[in-house]
């Protein structure tokens, strides 16, 4: 996937299980979403936190324009984690993404 720097990064997350269906999230859950330069990084260059209210398929992750102005054009990994109502803790998803730089430099 590919990301150019500063523009809206709006995407949809749901998880499918081994067995092929689809994961309801529940309320109380909490994902968090960040990229960070490498596995082993502690720290996230952008970050987004939601705890759910209300039983849901899918849940919607949009960083802002001022957020991506933040990141370096690189390679970097999306990190998608969840933490359910009894405090297990799994991450869903790990995928690198290329961030490219500006089209338009501001």
């Amino acid at each position: 996937m590919k990301i150019f720097r500063g523009d809206t990064f709006k995407f949809d997350f749901s998880a499918t299980l081994e067995d092929g269906t689809v994961h309801t999230f529940q309320p109380g859950d909490i994902l968090k979403a960040g990229l960070k330069v490498t596995c082993r990084d502690k720290e996230y260059q952008i970050y987004q936190k939601k705890e759910l209210t209300e039983e849901t398929d899918t849940v919607t992750f949009e960083f802002s324009h001022e957020e991506m102005m933040k990141v370096s054009p690189n390679e970097k990994i999306l990190e998608i984690e969840l933490t359910d109502t009894a405090g297990r803790v799994a991450t869903l998803y790990q995928e690198k993404i290329t961030i490219v730089g500006d089209v338009i430099n501001e």
